[in-house]
């Protein structure tokens, strides 16, 4: 059984479109914001409403936002949805920048330009969802004649 929602926080339209489709072809129900702002406002409504099956399991958060950055988000998140699993996608790959994600509360950081395939692992690996992956040329299964 897959979550119930996964959070995009991006001010690029191009990100969050990528990323709301990569993860909604996994079977992720996505919910996108263009801010930090308006996903903690719908937060706060959730909380309000202790709508808890409307609440996230994870965040994708750029660092970049406007109004707030993306490290004061993540805290946010976490102080207020401490189970919350919060994953930086940023441009920023400094170690500062990593650092800072960290004391934030981020699990794992992934720097743009990203591939989709990456996204659905880190996401999958911290929801500690199975994933099989299959080789692009599988070896040919040598099976005695006996069996066939």
């Amino acid at each position: 059984m897959l979550p119930k929602s996964i959070w995009v926080i991006d001010d690029s339209p191009t990100v969050r479109t990528i990323l709301q489709g990569c993860l909604t072809r996994e079977g992720f129900t996505v919910h996108a914001f263009h801010d930090g702002i308006e996903a903690l406002r719908l937060l706060n409504r959730l909380l309000l409403q202790q709508d808890v099956s409307a609440l996230p399991v994870l965040a994708l958060v750029d660092l970049g936002l406007p109004l707030m950055d993306g490290y004061a988000v993540i805290r946010y998140l976490k102080e207020h949805l401490p189970s919350i699993i919060c994953i930086i996608v940023s441009r920023r790959n400094g170690e500062i920048d990593r650092l800072l994600g960290w004391l934030a509360g981020a699990s794992f950081y992934i720097t743009k330009p990203f591939r989709p395939s990456d996204i659905i692992q880190v996401v999958s690996d911290q929801l500690g969802i199975i994933t099989v992956k299959l080789p692009h040329d599988p070896p040919p299964l040598d099976i005695p004649k006996e069996y066939l």
